[in-house]
């Protein structure tokens, strides 16, 4: 029997000491994360655009860091809504384009359905945002009203 066998709770606490420190951080990440994107919310109600572009931008490496989607694409959204405004629409398409994919990959989450109220507004801001860019490009209006279509049923529902 070796020395590991014979003391399973030492192993324990080894192996726990050994993955504190990443879920540490990733939890620190996640919190930072939130501070951000709320501190962000609050520069893009009050116009402040730049500084709200500089928060979601911080708060899109930290959610990136600790694998947080619900924030990465909320920041994706709020980003794409000020290149918008700011007349970056390739920028735009792309930040709306990964906030769709990010909500389409985690749609059956069980996270999801049990905050989909919450979620459903950005959801349709991507769709509606992304939906705008396809309109103003030749041969893209077919897409863009599917888009559209998805966003109103989110809507509904």
């Amino acid at each position: 029997m070796s020395r590991w066998q014979r003391y399973p709770a030492a192993v324990f606490l080894i192996m726990t000491f050994l993955t504190s420190c990443s879920i540490g951080e990733a939890f620190q990440e996640g919190y930072q994360a939130g501070f951000h994107f709320a501190r962000g919310e609050r520069y893009y109600k009050t116009g402040d655009d730049s500084q709200a572009e500089n928060e979601f931008k911080v708060a899109l490496q930290a959610a990136d860091k600790c694998k947080a989607w619900t924030i990465k694409s909320r920041c994706l959204v709020r980003l794409g809504q000020l290149c918008v405004k700011q007349g970056k629409n390739a920028e735009a398409d792309s930040d709306f384009k990964s906030a769709i994919e990010l909500f389409d990959r985690n749609a059956e989450s069980p996270y999801v359905k049990k905050n989909l109220h919450e979620l459903k507004n950005f959801w349709a801001m991507a769709l509606h945002g992304r939906a705008d860019i396809l309109q103003k490009l030749p041969n893209r209006g077919t897409e863009a009203q599917e888009l559209e279509a998805k966003a109103k049923t989110l809507e509904s529902n």
